[in-house]
């Protein structure tokens, strides 16, 4: 407060001994001759609330401070020096800063005569005023000024943010603020004045052992080991520690050792600081993996900023297009495919703009001088501060295109040869048959049809294949086409089945019920599959048998 601060400046000039007090009569400034009125420095005395032997006789004019800072009205005491300095008489005034903070001025003026009341004008108002030829009440005023220093100080302190401890050379505590009872009180049962360092560390760490007892650092250290580890950071004369407890609170520790040897404490709650500390932490990790994991996959993989440019690549991109990472990054689509930018540039552009994804079959120059046949999907990502990026993959499907193109060929050359093995047989003057290994009808050719089933039942031989044997031998016993020797169909499809399936056909004539006279034989294919023949001799035969009674 500038108040304030022009205040202290000007107290120090006074030659009468001064001081200026907070709310809680805790010394804010002094000056010279108050300081030597006692035999103390001003530096032992600022921060105290004046305890010690030579401060007694102050005792007497307190309650008169008190009543000042409470109802705001000047007082007046006097003060005779046990050691024989001379008599004062103490005017008090108060006085309030913008912020609403109180402060208590004192002067000592020596007892020649009554000192009468001053105004208000003659004091904290002629504090503020320029020097130059200064006048009594101005020197007054003068004096009250250092004394609102350490009140506002004070009023400080107690509202402060932060916990604030202060500890004297034996490491016994003298002052805390109420943040710092608030941070520490649910778990030590309160702080006290007196309390050792080491007192006060022991209970949050015991604390914090309870609460954590799974804890990697019980592991690495013993408890009286985590104490004394503390205890050497806060002796320290500057040192900043972070310090955790029980109840999931992070404390940043900064420590000052004072020249006296003293020590001030600062206790600062970065809880969500330390718990973004730990997001951010995670954040990175799962980015190293996320990479770690691109870079392992074996398809190209990127992202190009809003302008276009390349912003990350994994190693598959690097290695299909032959560049290090370094010269791939920043390359807008011109520097990396030449000639071949155009049609791709602007569908990067339309990606961006209009969030259109991609997904299609292109020629792109890579490594080597090569055209690779590759497939290329892109689709648009926008980050959380609203950047639209493009993001996509590219993969080299050259190996699968040829091998498409190979098995395209063979396979026209296989259906070709498979028209022309069905033209063969057709063309063949034998019935064929060709059973799977379930004994399905695969392949029939006409001359079955026309030798073996003639006319019979036309509309079902046309729909053989696809039909089991079963059903093929079960119409032919009906038909009266199968060998005399069997009486009934059950036996007849018994003895032909095992046959079949023995994989030796005897090659043998057979005379059905309708005079019919067949030549059947048959092989085992590869597959589990067969082949049946059956050539019709019934016209061969009549022809023996004329030329025989000839």
């Amino acid at each position: 407060d500038p108040l304030l601060d022009k205040i202290c400046d000007r107290i120090l000039e006074l030659e009468e001994p001064a001081f200026i007090k907070n709310s809680e009569l805790v010394f804010v400034a002094a000056n010279e001759a108050f300081a030597s009125l006692f035999d103390v420095q001003i530096s032992e005395l600022v921060g105290t609330r004046g305890e010690g032997g030579q401060f007694e006789s102050l005792l007497d004019i307190e309650d008169k401070e008190r009543a000042c800072l409470v109802f705001g009205e000047d007082q007046l005491a006097t003060f005779a020096d046990p050691f024989g300095k001379g008599r004062f008489i103490v005017e008090m005034e108060r006085f309030t800063l913008a912020d609403g903070q109180t402060f208590l001025y004192c002067l000592f003026r020596r007892h020649q005569k009554p000192a009468p009341k001053r105004e208000k004008s003659e004091s904290i108002a002629d504090a503020t005023a320029p020097s130059g030829k200064d006048t009594a009440g101005m020197d007054t005023a003068g004096a009250g000024a250092g004394a609102l220093a350490n009140e506002l100080a004070q009023v400080v302190i107690e509202n402060h943010v932060a916990g604030i401890s202060v500890y004297d050379a034996d490491e016994r505590l003298i002052y805390f603020n109420p943040k710092l009872q608030e941070l520490y009180g649910n778990m030590i049962g309160g702080l006290r004045l007196g309390m050792s360092m080491r007192e006060i560390l022991t209970r949050l760490i015991d604390e914090w052992i309870a609460a954590n007892p799974d804890s990697s650092k019980l592991k690495e250290m013993t408890r009286d080991q985590m104490i004394e580890g503390r205890l050497e950071k806060i002796r320290q004369a500057n040192g900043i520690d972070v310090l955790p407890l029980a109840n999931g609170t992070w404390l940043q520790c900064i420590n000052r050792r004072l020249p006296n040897g003293m020590l001030v404490g600062l206790r600062v709650d970065v809880t969500d600081l330390k718990r973004k500390e730990e997001l951010l932490n995670r954040h990175v990790d799962e980015a190293r993996l996320y990479r770690e994991l691109l870079n392992r996959l074996p398809v190209a993989a990127f992202a190009r900023g809003p302008d276009q440019r390349l912003a990350f690549v994994n190693q598959a991109y690097t290695e299909l297009f032959g560049r290090s990472f370094e010269s791939l990054i920043g390359t807008n689509e011109e520097d990396l495919l030449g000639d071949y930018a155009k049609a791709v540039k602007e569908a990067n552009h339309n990606t961006l703009a209009h969030g259109l994804e991609y997904d299609s079959e292109e020629q792109t120059p890579v490594a080597n001088g090569r055209m690779a046949t590759t497939m290329v999907k892109t689709g648009r990502l926008i980050s959380e501060n609203g950047k639209p990026y493009i993001v996509g993959t590219i993969f080299d499907i050259s190996a699968i295109h040829q091998r498409e193109q190979l098995l395209k060929r063979a396979t026209e050359q296989a259906e070709s040869l498979r028209q022309d093995f069905e033209n063969i047989i057709s063309g063949v003057d034998v019935g064929l048959i060709v059973l799977d290994q379930d004994l399905t009808i695969t392949v029939v050719n006409e001359a079955y049809r026309r030798h073996v089933w003639g006319e019979a039942d036309e509309a079902w031989t046309a729909n053989l294949v696809g039909c089991s044997f079963r059903d093929l031998l079960w119409r032919n016993y009906k038909a009266g086409r199968q060998p005399e020797a069997f009486a009934d169909f059950e036996s007849y499809y018994e003895d032909r089945v095992a046959e079949i399936r023995s994989g030796a056909i005897r090659t043998r004539e057979v005379t059905f019920g309708d005079g019919k006279i067949t030549l059947y034989s048959g092989i085992q294919l590869s597959g589990g599959k067969f082949l049946l023949c059956y050539v019709d001799l019934t016209e061969l035969r009549r022809r023996d048998r004329e030329v025989a009674l000839a």
